[in-house]
């Protein structure tokens, strides 16, 4: 009886065996969490958490979402980071299938993914229960034995899109800092050209054997060379008023065909300068635009003298004009360098520069041109078949319902500078005070000239002006506070105007406020004195 008990003996501690062996593997393959120890009268649980605290711990800290499913999806495990990307609490999701926490169009993805039991990735979008949608990345992959398991890693994309933003503001900061300095390059450069031409003329006319008609030439340079300088200086004052939203148009109804040969009369000296010929097709008449005529002119200014720049000596530079019944359009096109495709995309952008250095423009043209040509509410576009085969530049605008333009008003005769009438001039740029002395004595005027804020009332007082020229950036008293003081000591009657370089909006409103009669941007002209002179006449007689 003995010997029948001892195989079965034998066989129940083989089957014990068998299974303590199956139970370690199934820990070894980590698909056992705890072991429950039957003791009798009671059970313990041994918990293997000592095992693979520091993983649990690593996956708690991590800056996504992790996430453990059974075959059905069943989320068994999540991490802090996905419970606080959903707003919820752990408890909340452990036991839900994380289908219900996906966005409609990602749930037959999703599945797709699981069913082919290879690694994959996805966009998704998480639900939160406040209606809110985190869009995220997820990163599945099969896991347990015989693949029985899913482990997700959740990535929120509005990190990586703040990132991505950052990263573009970073390059797009750079690109403009880089731009800058290029700007800067070239206007120096611009800026030195006409200067280095204005001091070797200064330099001839101080010697004796300039004849008149080689001084005559001179003269015509230099002021050739100083309307480069003022054009320069408005293109970049003109391009900071539209940024700003200060450039008001004065619309009328415009002939195009008008402003085209004002622009070419404009123009026509570097077009010969250059030895191009240009190509006016028949303009339709009558065809008329509404439009300010003066920022009209100069758009087509700014294409002629952009497509002379860049166009061979010896080139052909033609316009075109077309019309349907809503709008216009004109074409500029050269037969020049030309513009590969990527350039297009970027040639209205603020300092753009494209060709060989040396060429000439501080990059602004174009972009001015844009803009003005959309505070018309029209557009522009560049087309060019690629380096060498030149460009055109096309500009659309509304078409006027009017067949008719509106008059042009002859231009009165200027009128005549008052002989014997008493002028101040205050600037501290003793040079420039000077000279505009000698310009305004020139024409019959009596001419004083100070240099200092403080020297100003007593010299009023001493040689009763009918006009002062006051420059507002004096040293020792601001040109605000010497015009309080002279209005404050009764010069009531004179007129007093502010002739400075400052010509932002600011400046405009807070000389209105210390008591000038006006406001004028240096150089000042004889025209601009000669208006001063009409528009005041009564007090100054």
């Amino acid at each position: 009886m003995s010997q029948s008990r001892e195989p079965r003996e034998l066989e129940i501690v083989r089957r014990q065996l068998a299974e303590a062996h199956a139970t370690l593997d199934a820990i070894r393959r980590g698909e056992v969490d705890a072991v429950m120890v039957d003791l009798g009268d009671d059970q313990q649980v041994f918990t293997l958490q000592n095992a693979d605290l520091p993983y649990r711990e690593f996956i708690e800290q991590m800056a996504e979402g992790a996430l453990s499913l059974d075959r059905s999806h069943t989320i068994l495990y999540c991490n802090r980071f996905l419970c606080e990307l959903l707003g919820v609490g752990r408890e909340a999701l452990i036991g839900e299938c994380l289908l219900e926490w996906l966005d409609s169009a990602s749930r037959h993805a999703f599945e797709g993914i699981v069913d082919s039991g290879e690694p994959g990735s996805m966009g998704a979008a998480l639900l939160r229960p406040d209606g809110d949608s985190v869009p995220v990345r997820l990163a599945v992959a099969p896991a347990g034995t015989n693949r029985r398991r899913t482990s997700l890693v959740v990535t929120d994309q509005r990190t990586n899109r703040r990132l991505q933003h950052v990263t573009e503001a970073r390059d797009a900061a750079e690109a403009a800092s880089s731009a800058k300095d290029r700007f800067l390059a070239v206007l120096g450069h611009e800026l030195r050209n006409p200067l280095a031409a204005l001091t070797s003329s200064v330099a001839l006319l101080q010697g004796d054997t300039i004849d008149q008609q080689r001084r005559q030439w001179l003269h015509d340079s230099m002021a050739r060379q100083l309307a480069q300088l003022r054009s320069l200086v408005d293109d970049l004052l003109d391009l900071t008023r539209v940024a700003q939203g200060k450039i008001v148009l004065r619309k009328e109804k415009v002939s195009l065909a008008a402003v085209v040969s004002e622009a070419i009369e404009v123009v026509e000296g570097i077009i010969t300068e250059r030895g191009h010929t240009l190509v006016i097709e028949d303009i339709p008449t009558p065809l008329v635009v509404e439009a300010d005529r003066t920022r009209l002119e100069q758009i087509i200014v700014n294409l002629l003298s952009n497509a002379a720049k860049y166009t061979a000596r010896g080139g052909t530079i033609t316009v075109v004009v077309r019309a349907d019944d809503a709008t216009v359009s004109l074409s500029v096109i050269d037969d020049g360098i030309g513009l590969e495709a990527e350039h297009l995309e970027h040639i209205f952008a603020p300092f753009a520069q494209i060709g060989e250095e040396g060429m000439g423009g501080l990059g602004i043209g174009l972009t001015l041109v844009r803009q003005l040509v959309e505070l018309h509410g029209g557009t522009i576009q560049a087309f060019s078949e690629g380096a060498g085969r030149g460009t055109t530049f096309r500009i659309r605008l509304p078409r006027s319902r009017a067949h008719t333009p509106t008059p042009v008003p002859a231009t009165p005769p200027g009128p005549q500078l008052p002989a014997g009438l008493r002028v101040l001039v205050v600037d501290d740029n003793e040079d420039a005070a000077d000279i505009l002395s000698i310009l305004l004595e020139s024409r019959g005027l009596l001419v004083n000239a100070v240099y200092r804020g403080e020297d100003v009332l007593e010299a009023v007082r001493e040689h009763d002006p009918g006009l002062v020229l006051l420059d507002l950036g004096l040293p020792d008293l601001s040109g605000y506070e010497v015009s309080r003081q002279l209005r404050d000591a009764g010069f009531e009657r004179t007129v007093i105007v502010a002739l400075t370089g400052f010509s932002h909006e600011d400046a405009r409103s807070r000389v209105a406020d210390a008591g000038f009669d006006d406001h004028v941007v240096k150089p000042i002209t004889l025209e601009r004195l000669a208006s001063l002179f009409e528009q005041f006449h009564d007090r100054m007689s």
